[in-house]
């Protein structure tokens, strides 16, 4: 707020469009918005988690496998492609 180093905080408020009480409570305290946050927690539990667990990962682990089989097979077009 440069303007505040010559201004009242109603002042500042008129000259930037916030309101007032935004000037004040920016006064009051100089932390960043990114300072002030906590990290947010989740308030429930995950309800795919369970899916995940049983069926992504092995879709992920299969996948994985086919990529390797690819590799072994087609080396040349496995660079190309980027598998």
């Amino acid at each position: 707020m440069k303007f505040r180093q010559t201004n009242s905080p109603p002042v500042v408020a008129a000259k930037v469009s916030f309101s007032s009480s935004t000037a004040y409570r920016l006064e009051k305290d100089l932390r960043l918005p990114s300072q002030k946050k906590s990290p947010r927690q989740r308030r429930r539990p995950d309800p795919l988690a369970n899916v995940f667990v049983l069926e992504v990962v092995p879709m992920l682990k299969a996948a994985l496998l086919l990529q390797s089989q690819l590799a072994a097979v087609l080396p040349a077009r496995h660079e190309v492609v980027g598998l």
